[in-house]
């Protein structure tokens, strides 16, 4: 991971405008939770920026 990418865990808050989609495109909107903040925090200063998006689910593994 280099500087420039940010990794964290969030989720869909689970409600109607989860994903818009518009004659514009799409918006979504993702919950991160306070534990993830500080990985996302740094999303504020690419307010500016193009982002390339890649988004994998969270395989939850079970504890042994």
């Amino acid at each position: 991971m280099t500087t420039d990418q940010l990794k964290f865990m969030a989720n869909f808050p689970g409600n109607q405008t989860d994903i818009k989609i518009g004659k514009d495109g799409m918006r979504i909107t993702l919950d991160v939770p306070l534990i993830e903040m500080p990985a996302a925090l740094p999303l504020i200063k690419m307010t500016e920026c193009v982002l390339a998006v890649t988004v994998e689910p969270h395989v939850k593994r079970d504890a042994q």
